[in-house]
């Protein structure tokens, strides 16, 4: 998910384009190609990579701020409250988490809630 939001491939565009990489039509993707290269390296190479990207707050925040169009923006605050808890303290976690999938879960939940009290 979090690589479709970042290359742009996704149908679901608002025809804003984006300054770095304009879109000319509804439905239009672009490719990003930091992230592009994704969809070419094997699977623990790729995981290093978003690592990289994803376990620290401050390129996480600038990484998704300088590439999301306009249409996925209102995400950053939610993706950014699941990347905390995926990655608390800007770290990877030294034992599993039990109940990780319940707290990220309970975000959505709470943000659900929250547009629905938007939406009355």
């Amino acid at each position: 998910m979090l690589a479709d939001l970042l290359t742009g491939h996704s149908d679901a565009f608002d025809g804003v384009p984006s300054p770095k990489a304009p879109l000319k039509r509804l439905g239009e993707t672009r490719v990003v190609p930091q992230f592009d290269k994704w969809n070419y390296v094997d699977t623990e190479e790729l995981a290093k990579q978003k690592l990289g990207t994803v376990a620290k707050e401050s390129i996480f925040i600038k990484t998704i701020t300088d590439n999301f169009t306009p249409f996925y923006t209102p995400l950053i605050p939610l993706l950014n409250r699941l990347r905390k808890i995926v990655f608390p303290k800007d770290k990877l976690w030294e034992r599993e988490d039990e109940k990780l999938y319940s707290r990220m879960r309970e975000v959505l939940w709470q943000v659900g809630e929250e547009l629905k009290c938007g939406w009355s």
